[in-house]
């Protein structure tokens, strides 16, 4: 079920979930907000290493 979903809705890269920051819009975030867009930056890139994982192997027919 999840492949089928994943194959209709198209393949996400990590560019469409990022989000950027100026320079100057970085200087303005204090300590606990840059933490948390890593921390959600680190999450999202998880998430999607591991949908491309699943449809490789979903069409290989093994697992990791």
């Amino acid at each position: 079920m999840a492949f089928a979903f994943l194959f209709f809705q198209g393949l996400v890269t990590f560019e469409e979930v990022a989000l950027h920051f100026t320079q100057e819009e970085w200087d303005l975030l204090n300590l606990e907000q840059r933490t948390l867009y890593w921390e959600v930056v680190e999450e999202n890139y998880r998430n999607i290493t591991s949908l491309g994982r699943e449809l490789f192997c979903g069409l290989l027919g093994y697992a990791l």
